[in-house]
C-alpha cells in the first residue's frame, strides 16, 4: 500500500527531527530562502526529500542525486538545486495547567 507521499511505508506521521532547510547556489554560498519544518525521512539518493511544514503542507525536492554530510549540516544535491539541512533542537512547548484543574 502506498503512503500519502506516494512511496511505500514512508509517511510524515512520525516527525522526529526539526530542521532548517535552505537553498544555496553553490557550496560555500550563503543560504537563500530558509524554511523550518520536520524531516519526514532522511535524504536518500534516488528519492525525493520531503519536509513537513505544518498545516498539511509538505515541501518536496526533486530527486536527490547526492547527499554529503558535514559536522554542522547535511548538503543535498538535486537536479535543480543544492539544499543545506541543519538539524534543530526539538521545540518543547509546555502548556500551563488550566485554572481550577
Amino acid at each position: 500500500m502506498q503512503g500519502p507521499m506516494g512511496t511505500t511505508g514512508k509517511t510524515c506521521e512520525i516527525l522526529s527531527k526539526r530542521i532548517a532547510l535552505s537553498r544555496i547556489e553553490r557550496i560555500g554560498d550563503d543560504p537563500r530562502g530558509t524554511v523550518v519544518g520536520w524531516e519526514c525521512a532522511p535524504p536518500v539518493k534516488g528519492e525525493r526529500y520531503a519536509v513537513y511544514l505544518g498545516k498539511g503542507r509538505i515541501l518536496r525536492t526533486s530527486v536527490v542525486e547526492e547527499v554529503r554530510e558535514t559536522p554542522e549540516s547535511v548538503l543535498i544535491k538535486t537536479a535543480n538545486s543544492i539544499y543545506k539541512v541543519q538539524y534543530l533542537p526539538p521545540s518543547h512547548k509546555r502548556r500551563s495547567p488550566k485554572a481550577g484543574s
